[in-house]
């Protein structure tokens, strides 16, 4: 038989541990659990506040922390709501591959840093059939005049393609003409 401190030093346990009682569920904390858990699943996009408002509504005397603590415990019951970006501008072209050389071509930018640290753009516009690299230009910055230009300067020299495939960046939804 030893001291409840020499027995805690033994095991390696904090004195605390040996005085504090162990907490059991009780069955309102777990039918308060099962309620949270029916609301979060019932509306999967509605967040803690608003299950503490449907519970404290129903007659629970709660808090908002203790309905966060256990919802934190469940984990979510729906993934966030991740909404897409409407496009800006109009769908050019229609879903599909290209048949016949300027069937269509595919215009892009590609985003770099260079060593000095700052971004350089590129500009591609490739014949998706023949996958000739049609234009390539590089430029610190492109403005939408700049583009319509090289669009056109290919335009002359290959001839108009049937379909143009862009990403709708800002630089393809401007509304801007140009004089050749």
């Amino acid at each position: 038989m030893c001291s409840p401190r020499r027995a805690s030093r033994f095991l390696g346990l904090s004195r605390s541990a040996l005085y504090r009682p162990l907490k059991f569920k009780s069955e309102i904390e777990e039918l308060l659990l099962r309620r949270v858990i029916e609301l979060s699943l019932e509306r999967p996009t509605y967040g803690y506040l608003f299950v503490t408002a449907r519970l404290r509504i129903e007659g629970w005397r709660i808090s908002f922390k203790k309905v966060h603590c256990l919802g934190r415990k469940e984990g979510p019951a729906a993934k966030a709501n991740t909404a897409k970006k409407t496009r800006r501008g109009s769908f050019i072209a229609k879903p599909g591959r290209a048949q016949e050389v300027n069937d269509l071509w595919c215009r892009d930018f590609i985003h770099e840093v260079t060593e000095d640290g700052r971004s350089i753009r590129i500009l591609s516009i490739v014949d998706e059939y023949s996958r000739v690299c049609i234009e390539l230009k590089a430029a610190r910055s492109l403005k939408p005049k700049e583009v319509l230009k090289l669009l056109k300067k290919a335009i002359l020299k290959y001839g108009a393609p049937k379909r143009i495939r862009s990403e709708n960046g800002p630089e393809f939804v401007a509304e801007v003409t140009c004089s050749p």
